[in-house]
């Protein structure tokens, strides 16, 4: 199978989005190594059949690569935890919302900003190497204060009454718009929240000349549904692959 120039991009967009958001982004003629300081945030991508590595954390497999590592994972100590589908929309086509009253979208553009995004980023995005709430927020509000400025990188805040309920971060490289970290306060959920901000990332996108908004999203996950729902239609899948943690006894 080989890859569309439609799928490739929506690729390169997500290593965009990585390469900013991780601790380094390695290429390599037959690999690509996604450094972080957190395992679950690391990966390894293999773009040819070059063997499992036992040493690895996780492992991602494009559906255009052949290969047969299914029992060789297994056998390794991994389990499959995820698919992620990648997602696109045409720009022209414009996402219905419902009205919320007493609604503004602002970019992050300061400390209180970064704090604000990075409460909700917590929220919603566990990390299970972090349990601990508070060193937990600290790690996302870094990583804001870090990306927030670079050449593409927006961070959403939507505001009700003038209180943070919801986020997203528009990635925009090369032409391509891709949404991540779109998130809601549990209290705020089922208000349009999500919806709305992916309108704003649409229209980031066209003032950015872009010719479609595209995401990535659990394949098997609740927002999934929200994606397809506001006109997103999934290209491809890749399949993600995690070692399964040590205990004392195993």
């Amino acid at each position: 199978m080989q890859p569309s120039l439609r799928d490739l991009a929506l690729f390169e967009e997500r290593l965009a989005f990585l390469a900013g958001q991780r601790e380094a982004l390695h290429r390599h003629p037959d690999r690509i190594e996604i450094v972080a300081d957190r395992p679950e945030l690391a990966t390894v991508i293999p773009l040819a059949d070059i063997g499992l590595n036992p040493g690895w954390s996780s492992v991602t497999l494009l559906p255009w690569v052949a290969l047969n590592w299914d029992d060789d994972l297994r056998a390794a100590g991994f389990e499959r935890t995820e698919r992620m589908a990648f997602m696109e929309r045409p720009i022209e086509q414009t996402i219905a919302v419902r009205d919320v009253p007493d609604l503004t979208i602002e970019r992050v553009a300061d400390e209180a900003g970064a704090d604000a995004f990075a409460t909700i980023q917590a929220e919603c995005f566990p990390i299970p190497s972090e349990p601990d709430p508070a060193r937990r927020l600290l790690y996302f509000r870094t990583r804001v204060l870090r990306a927030m400025n670079q050449q593409g990188a927006i961070y959403l805040l939507a505001r009700v009454d003038g209180e943070v309920r919801a986020i997203t971060m528009v990635q925009i490289a090369a032409g391509v718009a891709g949404v991540y970290l779109v998130g809601t306060k549990a209290s705020a959920r089922g208000q349009g929240l999500a919806t709305v901000l992916l309108r704003e990332a649409q229209r980031l996108a066209a003032d950015a000349g872009c010719s479609a908004l595209k995401l990535q999203a659990n394949a098997d996950g609740a927002a999934y549904g929200i994606y397809t729902r506001a006109g997103f239609v999934e290209r491809f899948q890749t399949t993600i692959w995690r070692k399964r943690p040590t205990t004392p006894d195993s």
